[in-house]
């Protein structure tokens, strides 16, 4: 043997001359012939060294005998020989016998081992390194993202407050050119104001409270600084026209005091000096406020359209002929009235009295909606209204209406805000899925514009959307409801219209003054649409405030990371209810059932995982029944899909695999989602391909807490059988068995 040594080496050149063409700067295989060095030569080299030479000490290898003979004992076996040549030359073997070969080979094999660990080394120290700075990267985009989203809540504030501050200097501005001369009715103003301000209307379902006491201050000031004995004020039961009766709610009365004079006594003495006595003055009258018998009372104060002479003026406007000989009617007036006593049809009345009367309309949006009158027929000291206070009352219902005005406005902005924290909150928790933010936007618009058509669409492909949310007009309501943009309703052509334009599509009247309806999208940071929010007023009603869009818009912008596309969406969904229902599977196979059947329009769907070897078993199907199990090789689809790891169509089928990742990093497929449906178009399979790759995410979630993670056994990646049979709802003890 110890002639080999000589010839091991000269074999050794021969079995490795023809490596020398090995690319050793290939990037991907560079470190292959070092891998060799280190685990294969050591062992491989000596035997086949020695099994040359037996080969050839041999004069020619016997042929092995005819079928039906027993084998020849002294025959050559190469195989054989190479066998027991390779378990004599295994490095750790029982059985080695070192050699000046296999000694150079073991050294090379050192070599190589402590070159890979320090390659490994670096490796890692490179990979931490790149870890740490992707990481800190990520970090910062947050921050930067975090802050951008601080800047930009800071500058809505801002902005929000810059509204508020320039309504109440343009309000200021208006109550000064209607006050006129009143000071008085500027106070009244301030007074308002500040009920309003130091009510709390986050609480409070109307503004009656806040509107009663903005009547009562009203009607004590007209009382006060008019000759009225009593003011009251009425709202009708609709503007204008449409009105039919006139309810009476708050009214003041004015007490007043005559003076007595000093009865005349015996005249006194021409010397006595007289003593001058100042002159009596009237106690200031005592004024009552209080609210009238309700709506519902035997003693309400209602006035019937056509009755009294308030309706014809006041209300309707005085009706006459124009030059075409049409019937026309002018603008609603205040009616004066010196003597209540030759007046027919006075309300309220039944005999004949003296006293003057006033009524003065209210209005709101250009449309009367109550009346403010005053009159002197019970006065004790026999004053009289005078036409000069006429603009005393109007200055003071356009005062009163504005703050009233600004207490629905408040109303609103708090409720405006209640429901932008109660979408905030949604967005925060990750648990929130598009039917339910869909669901709080549509309540919110409920609650800020009655009456209102009220849609959320999501966007499954560019022609296809699904209204997750559909409220009209008259309240019905609708729910994932499935549309494409040959529908020709309105909300749908706006829906997509908006989806198109990437911008809000916004609807005004004519005068283009008010926005009567609203499409605005959800879009990510690459302007991609995801959804569109939409809101539409009804035409007979009159348009939503400013802030009601406003508030579309901020949903729409909240609405980012729910509302997503079909792929993010269905991920979102599966982990949601993953986390919720851990081990529980049965929910995420239906879900993501209707997922690939509402993204891709297909009927048949089937999940299936690896059973045995070359066989699927079937956890959940949809459309044609199917055998619990069936062969992988029945479905060249889902074949080709788990064994290349990509969505595979073919043979009326179309399949994406379901992925996990080992303990080693290396993806796996362990199960496959199939359609029964020839090729899909692209948006609708990358929608499919969206949902196995969530559902693949999702089951990992689930079934980790049910029986354990991924393991490795003997070299081969195994996976538990518990997994499967958790993938098939089935609950049982943990059991490893090789894919």
């Amino acid at each position: 043997m110890a002639m080999l040594n000589a010839r091991e080496m000269h074999k050794l050149g021969e079995l490795l001359g023809g490596l020398g063409d090995v690319e050793r700067g290939d990037k991907e295989g560079c470190h292959d012939y070092a891998f060799l060095e280190e685990t294969i030569f050591p062992t491989l080299l000596p035997a086949l060294v020695l099994l040359s030479e037996n080969v050839e000490k041999q004069d020619m290898p016997p042929m092995p005998p005819a079928a039906g003979l027993p084998p020849n004992p002294k025959a050559f076996n190469p195989l054989r020989s190479l066998a027991e040549l390779l378990v004599r030359g295994h490095p750790n073997g029982i059985f080695k016998k070192d050699t000046v070969y296999s000694q150079h080979l073991e050294t090379i094999a050192a070599q190589r081992q402590q070159q890979r660990k320090q390659r490994e080394l670096i490796i890692k120290e490179i990979t931490r390194r790149e870890e740490e700075v992707a990481l800190t990267q990520a970090l910062e985009l947050t921050d930067k993202e975090e802050k951008e989203k601080i800047d930009i809540e800071a500058r809505r504030l801002v902005e929000a407050e810059m509204k508020i501050e320039q309504r109440a200097v343009a309000s200021a501005t208006d109550a000064e050119e209607n006050a006129g001369p009143f000071k008085k009715v500027l106070q009244l103003r301030e007074t308002c104001m500040q009920i309003v301000n130091a009510f709390n209307f986050s609480n409070t379902q109307d503004t009656t409270d806040v509107s009663s006491l903005i009547y009562k201050e009203t009607v004590r000031l007209l009382c006060t600084d008019s000759n009225a004995s009593f003011v009251g004020i009425g709202d009708l039961d609709a503007p204008g026209l449409s009105a039919t009766r006139l309810y009476y709610h708050t009214a003041a009365d004015k007490k007043e005091f005559e003076v007595e004079e000093d009865e005349v006594g015996e005249p006194q003495e021409e010397e006595e000096e007289a003593e001058a006595k100042p002159a009596k003055e009237a106690p200031p009258p005592e004024i009552t406020t209080r609210d009238l018998p309700p709506l519902d009372d035997e003693m309400a104060l209602i006035l019937k359209r056509g009755t009294g002479i308030t309706w014809a003026t006041v209300i309707d406007g005085e009706e006459h002929e124009n030059e075409e000989g049409d019937m026309t009617r002018a603008k609603p007036k205040p009616k004066f009235v010196a003597d209540a006593k030759f007046t027919e049809g006075m309300f309220f009345f039944e005999e004949k009295r003296s006293g003057t009367y006033l009524a003065v309309p209210i209005f709101k949006d250009s449309d009367v909606i109550g009346v403010i009158c005053g009159d002197t027929l019970d006065s004790i000291i026999g004053s009289e209204l005078a036409a000069e206070e006429v603009n005393l009352f109007i200055a003071a219902s356009y005062i009163m209406q504005a703050c009233l005005n600004h207490a629905e406005w408040c109303l609103l902005d708090a409720r405006r805000k209640n429901s932008v924290q109660r979408l905030q909150s949604l967005v925060k928790d990750p648990r929130t899925l598009p039917a339910g933010y869909a669901t709080a936007f549509v309540e919110s618009m409920e609650l800020l514009a009655p009456g209102t058509h009220v849609a959320v669409g999501m966007f499954d492909t560019d022609n296809a959307m699904r209204l997750v949310c559909n409220k009209a007009h008259d309240g019905t309501k609708t729910e994932d409801e499935s549309v494409t943009a040959e529908d020709t309703r309105a909300h749908v052509a706006s829906l997509f219209d908006a989806k198109t334009k990437r911008e809000a599509c916004l609807h005004k009247t004519e005068n283009d003054e008010k926005v009567v309806s609203a499409a605005v999208p959800v879009m990510n940071a690459n302007n991609l649409v995801h959804a569109v929010l939409y809101m539409a007023s009804d035409l007979k009603a009159k348009p939503p405030h400013e802030d009601v869009i406003d508030f579309v818009i901020e949903a729409a912008r909240l609405a980012q990371p729910i509302l997503l596309a079909p792929a993010p969406n269905a991920m979102r969904m599966l982990t949601v209810l993953a986390s919720s229902g851990i081990g529980d599977t049965d929910e995420l196979y239906q879900t993501a059932s209707l997922l690939c059947k509402r993204y891709t329009e297909v009927a048949e769907v089937f999940i299936a995982c690896n059973h045995g070897n070359g066989g699927l078993r079937v956890l959940h199907q949809v459309g044609s029944k199917m055998d619990s199990v069936v062969a992988r090789t029945e479905y060249s689809a889902v074949d080709e899909a788990m064994r290349t790891q990509t969505a595979i169509s073919g043979s009326g089928f179309v399949a994406a695999p379901l992925v996990r990742k080992g303990v080693d990093g290396v993806s796996a497929s362990f199960g496959c989602v199939a359609l029964h449906s020839g090729e899909l178009t692209a948006d609708k399979m990358a929608a499919f391909e969206g949902v196995a790759a969530a559902l693949s995410a999702a089951l990992e979630v689930s079934i980790s807490f049910v029986c354990g993670c991924f393991s490795l056994c003997a070299g081969v990646s195994v996976f538990c059988a518990g997994v499967f049979r958790a993938l098939a709802g089935v609950r049982a003890d943990c059991v490893c068995f090789c894919m």
